[in-house]
């Protein structure tokens, strides 16, 4: 046996009186000022914030004297929105010397803005020391399979 039943309900949805906006999401440009090891500047095209890693990348080697096939750029997992800021990493591969310290600056027609404080951080990490001393190997140590050589 089937018995037809039925039910009701009311949904009240309030809102506060008073609606408070996020802050202000970082906009702007910025670019990319780099040196060599001679201490030559350079400084790249602006960027829109929200730039993809292949566009800083592209722009980079383009503006950047000597680079052209020599960085490759990844975004950073600092920030995972953008308008809460942003962060990549450079990497040289190839280049045998100290490309010097590269920096971040504000666009100077559409500067970086922001609701608080506008950081702009670099740093170089050097993966490697001067040091091009290998000791040698011990004629002891060397082995092989073959019993006559």
């Amino acid at each position: 046996m089937t018995t037809k039943t039925g039910s009701s309900a009311t949904i009240t949805v309030r809102l506060p009186n008073q609606v408070q906006e996020s802050s202000a999401p970082l906009t702007g440009k910025f670019r990319v000022q780099c040196k060599n090891s001679l201490n030559h500047t350079s400084i790249s095209d602006a960027m829109d914030v929200g730039s993809h890693e292949t566009t800083i990348e592209r722009v980079v080697q383009r503006s950047c004297a000597a680079l052209n096939d020599k960085i490759q750029v990844w975004s950073s997992t600092e920030f995972p929105y953008g308008q809460n800021g942003f962060g990549f990493y450079i990497r040289f591969a190839g280049k045998n010397e100290d490309p010097g310290q590269f920096e971040i600056i504000s666009d100077t027609d559409a500067p970086l803005t922001a609701s608080g404080e506008v950081a702009l951080h670099a740093n170089t990490t050097v993966p490697y020391s001067d040091n091009l001393f290998y000791e040698p190997v011990p004629f002891e140590w060397l082995r092989t399979y073959e019993t006559k050589p």
